[in-house]
């Protein structure tokens, strides 16, 4: 018992510092500094020694739901990688570890695993998440408060642009990119729902409404089209789930479905009004900054001509006779008063016009059109990647060997050849996969998914009354990330913290299905 007390904080441990690692290295403010490196070490060396534990136990974990399925991907993203030896690379060996981290630690877990530290489990890294994702939103929409933007490209990294701030009219914030952050915001969300329901105290419940607001606020500001759809589908999921506990009727079903939906469009109204109220206001500031402008200028007109005025008038009393030497000295000391009154209005004058020239409000705009096209050139990106994958549909390319294997091959084809940048990533997770591993990773990953969704509808319904809070949310925040996959890469290809929740929630809502179900 000490023992597997010993083993099970240590993989605490390891979870935690693979989480913290995800979210520093996403992180534009500490991108590439050292303290990633620090927190780096210790969570290969404790994943390599928990990895082997496991290994050696691996009876223990081996029945783990979906898992066979997981190490044939494996077995093919290996396959791909010798078949494309010539893009191999160091992050090719990186991602694999990644890949062994993500299914053999975060997702499996031993078949007698009780229900009561699942949940404990998720419970702790439910807190951690929200935790993460306030601290960089409250710094997001204060970067945005002080106007702070900031952008450069990182050349030792391929090129890769890192932006902070309100960076081409979105929220950047300290995410390296908007889409990252409004899905961060989304699952945050889904989980400070959960826990308002599960505490009692008004204190705790009105400090994650708080919560909410702010990720709500992010979501706005970040102008992400991603954000919004995963949001609306975790709502409505959410919902749905929640309030069809134990209904078996059709009819019922339907009718909790429209409910759900019309849930989920209503909450997606909050984020695209808080946009368009903030622009409307900016506009109307602007506006005003604008005519503060135009009045400074003619008043600085104004001085001007009262200034040359006097100067003439001086020259004119200096030509008088010196007969009248007291009426000429009244009038220079007349003649200074006014110097000094001009003096005093000029630099009133200065001020004002240094106020007005303040940075005025930037509306929430990106700086590219999208008329005319929804999927914001990602149909185009998409067909790109299918006719590269075809090319080499039984091995594919290997995710590395993308932008020299195209730009070989195919150096007219859109991965390679538009207006905005070399694509090394499809912005959708199953083409990632189509065009790294061909059709023997994509029909596997399809196979998971069937398989998954299998298990869900077959066993959810033997959930226990007092676990369905818990269920609901890992639900939602999965399909939350599963949505967002298909418009960023997310939970294969890149090592973000939500790569790492998902993972993680996916093993824990399977084993509560099987054991739920047994």
């Amino acid at each position: 018992m000490k023992t597997e007390k010993v083993v099970y904080r240590f993989e605490i441990f390891f979870k935690i510092s693979f989480l913290l690692y995800a979210m520093l290295s996403t992180c534009n403010l500490t991108y590439g500094k050292g303290i990633v490196s620090v927190i780096m070490w210790p969570m290969f060396v404790s994943g390599a020694v928990l990895f082997c534990i496991r290994g050696i136990h691996i009876k223990q974990y081996i029945g783990t739901p979906h898992l066979w399925i997981l190490i044939c991907l494996c077995g093919s993203y290996v396959f791909s990688s010798i078949m494309n030896y010539e893009y191999f690379s160091k992050r090719t060996i990186v991602t694999l570890i990644f890949w062994m981290f993500y299914f053999g630690i975060l997702y499996a877990s031993k078949e007698e695993q009780s229900h009561q530290k699942t949940v404990k489990e998720f419970e702790l890294f439910g807190y951690i998440y929200i935790a993460y994702a306030l601290i960089m939103v409250a710094i997001s929409l204060g970067m945005m408060v002080i106007g702070y933007s900031s952008h450069y490209v990182d050349k030792d990294n391929g090129n890769y642009e890192i932006c902070a701030g309100f960076y081409d009219g979105r929220l950047w914030g300290a995410f390296q990119d908007p889409n990252l952050g409004a899905v961060i915001c989304c699952v945050a969300i889904m989980l400070s729902v959960y826990f308002i329901c599960k505490h009692k105290g008004w204190v705790k419940k009105a400090g994650f409404v708080i919560c909410i607001i702010l990720f709500i606020f992010y979501i706005a500001f970040s102008d992400s089209r991603n954000g919004l759809v995963s949001l609306l589908v975790g709502i409505t999921t959410w919902i749905f789930v929640w309030i069809s506990q134990k209904k078996k009727d059709t009819r019922k079903l339907v009718i909790n479905g429209c409910i759900a939906v019309l849930a989920g469009s209503i909450c997606l109204v909050v984020p695209i009004s808080i946009k368009k109220g903030y622009n409307y206001l900016a506009q109307i500031e602007n506006q005003k900054k604008i005519l503060e402008e135009k009045n400074n200028i003619q008043i600085e007109k104004k001085v001007t001509k009262s200034k040359e005025d006097t100067k003439q008038n001086n020259q004119l009393q200096e030509g008088n006779n010196e007969g009248k030497k007291e009426t000429d000295s009244e009038q220079t000391v007349e003649s200074k008063k006014q110097k000094s009154n001009s003096s005093l209005t000029s630099n009133r004058t200065i001020t004002k016009q240094e106020n007005s020239e303040q940075k005025k409000l930037a509306p929430i705009k990106r700086g590219y059109s999208m008329k005319g096209d929804i999927s914001n050139q990602r149909f185009q990106l998409w067909a790109s990647a299918i006719e590269v994958g075809l090319s080499r549909p039984l091995t594919g390319i290997s995710f590395y060997g993308i932008v020299p294997y195209t730009e070989k091959n195919f150096p007219d084809t859109y991965i390679v050849n538009n207006d905005h940048w070399v694509y090394s990533t499809m912005d959708n997770e199953l083409m990632n996969i189509f065009v790294a591993q061909g059709f023997p990773g994509l029909f596997i990953v399809i196979g998971l998914i069937i398989s998954v969704l299998k298990n869900i509808f077959c066993n959810i319904r033997k959930v226990k009354k007092e676990e369905w809070l818990g269920m609901t949310t890992m639900l939602a925040s999965v399909i939350v990330l599963a949505v967002s996959a298909m418009f960023q890469s997310t939970m294969f290809y890149q090592n973000a913290a939500n790569a790492i929740i998902f993972w993680m929630f996916l093993g824990y809502l399977v084993v509560l299905l099987k054991s739920t179900g047994e």
